[in-house]
């Protein structure tokens, strides 16, 4: 338990510090689920502690269209890796005015960006990680699906 209350910490100064207000901090203290969830990014919870799970834009697998500047937070046990499977990825016109970034705790492990549909790209990242989703304004569009476990 104290080990999730230093976690919730450190992740509203990590929220405080990018302006960011977290809309579900229930997760924190729930216990850790075993079936799959889907999240929207920007939509629902912008953190969890469950152990597999779906998360995609907003409508998926329509276009978002819409600014977006989202982040979602994924904590796991210590000592457990995080395994991220990106199923899907299109952005505006390829460009970098749209983006998903994937990070742990220290580092991004990759900024993608293009308009490639289906892929199988796979990263581990320790027990923590962050996605943040990115388009540029109104009129720039983007659309992801991604699996964790």
């Amino acid at each position: 338990m104290l080990a999730k209350v230093i976690w919730c910490y450190m992740m509203f100064l990590v929220t405080i510090s990018n302006g960011l207000v977290l809309k579900d901090t229930s997760k924190f203290f729930g216990p850790e689920k075993t079936n799959s969830e889907i999240y929207e990014i920007c939509t629902s919870a912008t953190a969890t502690n469950d152990s597999t799970g779906t998360f995609q834009s907003p409508g998926f697998p329509s276009e978002y269209i819409q600014h977006a500047n989202c982040y979602f937070y994924i904590n796991a046990t210590y000592g457990s890796n995080i395994q991220i499977n990106v199923n899907y990825l299109n952005t505006f016109n390829g460009t970098t005015y749209g983006y998903l970034q994937i990070s742990n705790s220290s580092m991004s492990v990759a900024k993608l960006y293009g308009r490639l549909g289906s892929v199988d790209y796979n990263y581990s990242v320790g027990n923590y990680a962050i996605i943040h989703f990115y388009l540029y304004g109104n009129g720039y569009y983007g659309s992801f699906r991604l699996t964790w476990k």
